[in-house]
């Protein structure tokens, strides 16, 4: 014999060789079926790195029999919150959450003991600027020498993205600009730009971007460019 999924009626028949006749039914639910469930769009993807002190989780799941469904987060040690649900539920928010790289994963049970998970995600919460602090060259300087190093010490806590150089001429006018980008897991790096400027005064910064959006821009620092050599001649 073989049953099918969801509801089924089984009645047995017997008689004798006398005529005599019963019958017993017995009815039963198979459910052999695993819960279908997955991340919905609203869900940060994977190795997801993000300014802000919540973690949002939202899924779709298929069961005609549910029966429960858990939230869980963990941080890098030990769990931080599991929250099991017994009506229909798609979503959780965690919130108050410190910075920390964090997984999490959702689980769902059916009425007979099926059950199925989310992928594990990972995410990091990071809501600290980064650094920048000048080097070289010092500010109000005066130079005779058209390309200079710019340079400067770059610091975050969890990486750095990329930083940009952008140098102003008297009249306000961006007369250099570039960015220089470094791979993950980049905590601190002295980083130096050469710039040929022509004779004239410049105000310049340093603009600097972490893997969680976070910025920080330096102050202007002013330098005089005169690579022209006083001129001195005898009186009649």
């Amino acid at each position: 014999l073989t049953s099918n999924e969801g509801s089924n009626t089984w009645t047995l028949y017997l008689n004798d060789t006398s005529g005599n006749e019963n019958s017993t039914s017995v009815t039963f639910f198979k459910d052999t079926v695993y819960p279908l469930i997955s991340y919905e769009p609203q869900t940060s993807p994977n190795n997801s790195n993000l300014s802000q002190s919540n973690i949002y989780v939202n899924v779709t799941w298929t069961e005609i029999n549910f029966a429960n469904i858990t939230f869980s987060l963990y941080n890098q040690t030990s769990p931080v919150n599991s929250t099991t649900f017994t009506t229909a539920t798609y979503e959780i928010n965690w919130t108050g959450l410190i910075n920390n790289d964090y997984t999490y994963q959702v689980n769902i049970t059916d009425t007979l003991g099926n059950s199925n998970n989310t992928e594990t995600r990972t995410i990091t919460l990071d809501t600290t600027n980064p650094n920048a602090s000048f080097i070289s060259p010092t500010n109000n300087s005066y130079n005779n020498t058209a390309s200079l190093n710019y340079t400067v010490n770059l610091t975050d806590n969890s990486g750095i993205k990329n930083s940009t150089l952008t140098i102003y001429n008297s009249s306000n006018q961006i007369v250099n600009q570039t960015t220089e980008s470094f791979g993950s897991g980049v905590t601190e790096q002295v980083l130096g730009i050469v710039v040929g400027l022509t004779d004239g005064v410049y105000k310049w910064f340093y603009k600097v971007f972490d893997w969680a959006g976070n910025t920080f821009s330096t102050s202007n620092n002013t330098i005089t460019i005169d690579t022209v050599n006083p001129s001195i001649s005898y009186n009649p």
